[in-house]
């Protein structure tokens, strides 16, 4: 008599482990062993600091209109760019900015001329061409949901390019920071009242 096949074996025992457990699924109750529902969205914005280098600063939600598209008001047909426009809030820069790069990756390569009163939350702190912004919040979200920090939909700047991340403000207790990086050697500006970035609610689970 022949040896029963190992593969056969092994077939057999995995489907009876499958059925065993569609039985057990079907003894629970509903919603056992489900994940617990996510709250409802809900972002604090707690400012830190309304004077000196904090004063100045605008948090909104974010339009739907941007300059490129009102030149070409047929951009306004594609429905999903235009909800990509007003999806989340944008940080608005509290002053005029100026930032030079001469290409080497050391922080004081970049030179960045701002009023004195914001110079300590906007500067060259990681090199490489990359100005920094320190926006005077705290922000808080339900367990469950953390913000996604980008640059304005839609929107770009000669030389330069927003970089993205994360933010698990769900736990979170300190500032994070927004960061542009020259893409070449030359300047990067910003003007008073621009937006630096867009954030987003994004739920985790």
């Amino acid at each position: 008599m022949s040896e029963p096949c190992p593969r056969c074996v092994d077939l057999e025992a995995r489907v009876r482990e499958l059925e065993d457990r569609i039985a057990e699924l079907k003894r629970e109750p509903p919603g056992a062993g489900a994940s617990p529902p996510v709250p409802p969205f809900e972002l604090k914005a707690l400012r830190l600091l309304e004077h000196g280098w904090g004063e100045g600063w605008e948090l909104r939600p974010s339009p739907p209109r941007r300059a490129w598209m009102t030149e070409h008001p047929t951009a306004y047909q594609c429905l999903p760019m235009v909800v990509a426009n007003q999806w989340g809030w944008q940080i608005l820069s509290p002053t005029d900015v100026r930032a030079s790069w001469d290409g080497d990756p050391h922080p004081s390569s970049l030179r960045v001329e701002v009023d004195p009163q914001w110079a300590p939350a906007i500067t060259s702190r990681f090199g490489r061409g990359i100005v920094t912004f320190s926006p005077p919040w705290l922000f808080r979200t339900p367990r469950g949901w953390d913000l996604y920090c980008k640059g304005p939909s839609n929107r770009w700047k000669p030389n330069g390019s927003p970089l993205e991340g994360i933010i698990e403000t769900w736990w979170l207790n300190y500032t994070f920071t927004i960061n542009w990086k020259l893409i070449e050697p030359g300047e990067l500006s910003f003007a008073r009242g621009e937006s630096l970035a867009q954030q987003i609610g994004r739920a985790h689970v």
